[in-house]
């Protein structure tokens, strides 16, 4: 039967967890915050239109995403009956998330390429830890994009 905490390593959980929750919080926020936007409040009724990583994180999912490397947020929830406009504003919900994961990951992007411009690419302890904090953002946001 296969181990599969053999290979577990710490240091990398802790590298990509920042860059975890911040991508997943920020998704879910987006979705909350375009369904207020676009009149229906159910989520910010709900306590989910918050950057409070605690309204988002599914902690089953969260556990997933670090043992397994893929997981899932707490999905946040919408009435269609409260838009305007239903079948466009549910496609603009549904972009939110994905959309705030592109700009993270060109804001990320910019931050990682002024990180190496400032410190260099060759770091070490703390240095080197953010720049992986930094560049495992990125990625994170990315795959968010791409696969949401």
């Amino acid at each position: 039967m296969p181990n599969f905490l053999s290979n577990f390593d710490i240091y990398h959980v802790l590298i990509i967890l920042p860059g975890i929750i911040i991508a997943l919080t920020v998704h879910e926020a987006a979705h909350a915050g375009m369904a207020a936007l676009l009149g229906d409040h159910t989520a910010k009724d709900q306590g989910r239109l918050t950057f409070n990583p605690l309204a988002h994180i599914d902690w089953l999912g969260l556990l997933f995403i670090v043992l397994v490397g893929f997981g899932w947020a707490k999905p946040v929830t919408f009435d269609d009956r409260n838009l305007k406009k239903p079948d466009r504003d549910v496609r603009l919900i549904a972009a939110a998330g994905p959309i705030s994961n592109l700009l993270l990951a060109i804001i990320g992007t910019m931050a990682y390429a002024w990180f190496v411009h400032t410190f260099g690419q060759e770091t070490s302890g703390f240095l080197n830890s953010i720049g992986a904090m930094l560049l495992s953002l990125v990625f994170i946001n990315w795959g968010l994009f791409v696969f949401t």
